[in-house]
């Protein structure tokens, strides 16, 4: 037996002038193997079978123009409570050689009594700079509010031949109390594709 299952139905309105605004329906059905603390409450939700059901609008602008941006809004049933669920964010394209983006993600979780509830926060700000066809640089800020934790991302790319890359990536995590440094890392990656 599976331990999720999930189905639903939407209905999609395509304007002329590309952009598209979304209603959906979403069914869930989850088989918690073992007890789950979800939101870090004194109390895990304990091992059953749990049914729920979400309502989403959404809208998004035409991604072809220089600023797009895009917006969802969420509510429903979340195993034995509710939750609310707000995304929204943008991008600004620069031809050719840029895209900077910002996207924040609001979770307003409240479970059956003595269970908990709380308000989760991610925000996301990015950055993709292609410095040739063959050259780019992608960075990435993010903070996460349920694990108190704010990330940075940034990898180098560069394409030397056809299908053969070299990357190197590098990684920051930080406490949100007093910014010490959780962990932080830099890799390399060579790939070369040999046609035989």
């Amino acid at each position: 037996k599976a331990n999720e299952r999930r189905q639903g139905f939407g209905y999609d309105f395509n304007f002329k002038n590309q952009s598209k605004l979304a209603f959906e329906r979403d069914f869930r059905e989850v088989q918690l193997p073992v007890a789950t603390n979800l939101i870090g409450s004194e109390n895990p939700l304990p091992v059953e079978n749990y049914k729920f059901t979400s309502y989403n609008v959404s809208y998004n602008t035409d991604r072809r123009k220089v600023v797009n941006a895009r917006a969802r809004i969420g509510y429903g049933d979340f195993f034995n409570g509710t939750r609310l669920d707000i995304q929204t964010g943008f991008n600004i394209r620069t031809q050719p050689w840029g895209t900077f983006g910002i996207d924040y993600n609001l979770n307003r979780v409240d479970l059956a009594e003595g269970f908990g509830e709380a308000t989760l926060h991610l925000f996301r700000a990015n950055a993709e700079v292609n410095f040739s066809n063959t050259m780019f640089w992608t960075t990435a800020i993010q903070y996460n509010s349920q694990t108190q934790n704010y990330n940075l991302f940034s990898r180098f790319q560069w394409r030397y031949l056809p299908m053969s890359d070299f990357f190197l990536v590098y990684t920051d995590n930080y406490h949100t109390n007093g910014l010490d440094i959780k962990n932080r890392q830099i890799v390399f990656k060579v790939t070369y594709w040999l046609n035989i």
